[in-house]
Formats: structure tokens, C-alpha cells, sequence
């Protein structure tokens, strides 16, 4: 039983081994590399998402205390540069969000056009003061399939406390497709990079044994009519010189023995 296992272990030749190690090591480094990849893409969306988002409260924040007793900046903040509206501004050409303004009690003030429709007030996370430094979002779906990152936060003044409730969302759904899109390509690149390598390494593989081949069919013309014949050395990679320097020690006592044995057979003919 032993050694029907040790047969099969055996049968693996050492182009199919370094073959299949060179494909598991580039493997290996392949799915550390995509890995590494996606995750700065998908780290570097949801860090500009969240700085809009911050951005996007900061600004309404100082409207609502610098510009109290005039509505136009505000108005044209929610709806005017909204990423829905057909006069948005470059910048929501990247970002199609929407801005609400309620009161203390909940009332709604202001509002992107369209925004109630779309996104309840209630689908917001738990609104935070301005004394921290970051708002928590929330990732949410709405019933279109469309993904919104949502964010919340009170705006506070020395005159009243909390008396503004702003709620933003950023539409995410192209962010969503062009991850999957990434991730789907990086896929394909890491099995086309594993059949490419598997390839390359076997090429390479038996290119580099072509020394060891040469060998096998020096010596297999060696018969005890052709002692004289020698591997030689010099020409081996250094790998493999050790074992031509044996063989060709080998040969040489293996023709001086049939020397011997000749010329003692000739000497025993002779008497």
C-alpha cells in the first residue's frame, strides 16, 4: 500500500511541480495585488463620499447662521445646486444629492425637489450635534434599486440651541456599478494571470530542464562499447555539474575495469 502511495507521489515530474508552484506563488501574489486594489478604490469613494457629505452640511450650516434673514442662499443651495436639479453645478455633475431643511419639531422648511418622494426624513440616521467632528451615514436603498448614502446633523447657534435639522443624501448607485464593474475585471485578470502564469511557468520550466534532458540522452549512448564517451561538465549549468563530474568519474572507472577485464580475458586466451 505504502508503496503504491510512494508510485504516485513519484509520478509527478519536477517540470509539473515547479510548474504548479510557480502558478501558486503568482497566484498568491495576484490575489494580494487585486486585493489591494479593490480595497483603495472602494476606500477612496467612501472617503470622498463622506467628505461630500461633511462638505455638503458644513455649507448649510453656515447659511442657515450667516444668512438667516435671507433665504435665496439657502433656497439656492437645496434646490438649486442639488445633483437632480437641471441647473446644478459642476460639482454635483459628479454628485447627484438631495438637501433637506426641517425645524426643531420635525417640520419640514426646505427641500431638493423631489427629495419626499424619493427619501423620507424617517430612512436618516440619528442626527448629531455640530460639536462633533463627523456625521454618521447610513447606506440605504431605495425602492427604484438606487443606493443613497445618508447623512444627518443639528445646526446650533449661541441665540438657539438645535433649531435646525439637516438631512443630505448622496446617490451612490454609480459608485455601486463602477465597484462591480472594478471588481468583476479584477476577476477576470486573476484568471487570465493564473492561465498565463500556469503557461509561462511550464515554458520556462522546460526550457530549464532541457540541460537534464540533454544528459539522459548522453548517457543513454553509453554502452561498453562507447566508455570513452564523457558528459563534461564545463558546458552544465552549475547545478548540475556535480552530478556530470560523478558520471564521468563513473565512466572512467567503468572503462579502466573493462580495460582490465579485456586484457586479463586476452592474457587467459593466450595461455
Amino acid at each position: 500500500m505504502k508503496s503504491a502511495e510512494q508510485g504516485k507521489r513519484s509520478a509527478w515530474s519536477i517540470t509539473g511541480r515547479l510548474t504548479l508552484l510557480y502558478t501558486l506563488s503568482t497566484f498568491a501574489m495576484l490575489v494580494l495585488s487585486t486585493t489591494f486594489l479593490y480595497w483603495v478604490l472602494a476606500s477612496n469613494l467612501e472617503h470622498e463620499d463622506h467628505q461630500f457629505l461633511s462638505d455638503k452640511i458644513h455649507v448649510l450650516r453656515v447659511i442657515l447662521r450667516e444668512h438667516t434673514d435671507d433665504p435665496a442662499f439657502l433656497k439656492q443651495e437645496v434646490e438649486w445646486e442639488g445633483g437632480t436639479s437641471s441647473t446644478s453645478s459642476s460639482i454635483s455633475q459628479h454628485y447627484a444629492y438631495y438637501s433637506r431643511i426641517l425645524d426643531a419639531s420635525g417640520g419640514l422648511l426646505l427641500e431638493t425637489p423631489g427629495m419626499g418622494i424619493v427619501i423620507p426624513a424617517t430612512a436618516f440616521p440619528s442626527p448629531v450635534a455640530e460639536a462633533h467632528d463627523t456625521e454618521e451615514t447610513l447606506s440605504w436603498q431605495a425602492q427604484d434599486g438606487r443606493t443613497y448614502l445618508l447623512s444627518a446633523a443639528w445646526e446650533s447657534s449661541s441665540s438657539s440651541q438645535f433649531h435646525h435639522l439637516i438631512q443630505v443624501a448622496l446617490d451612490i448607485s454609480r459608485e455601486d456599478v463602477l465597484i462591480a464593474d472594478y471588481r468583476r475585471k479584477l476577476i477576470a485578470v486573476l484568471v487570465l494571470g493564473v492561465l498565463l502564469s500556469g503557461a509561462i511557468g511550464a515554458l520556462v520550466t522546460r526550457q530549464g530542464m532541457r540541460p537534464l534532458r540533454e544528459i539522459t540522452r548522453t548517457v543513454e549512448r553509453i554502452t561498453a562499447n562507447y566508455l570513452h564517451e564523457r558528459i563534461k561538465s564545463a558546458r552544465w549549468p552549475k547545478e548540475l555539474t556535480a552530478l556530470a563530474d560523478a558520471f564521468d568519474q563513473m565512466l572512467g572507472r567503468l572503462e579502466q575495469s573493462f580495460s582490465q577485464l579485456s586484457q586479463f580475458s586476452a592474457d587467459l586466451a593466450h595461455e
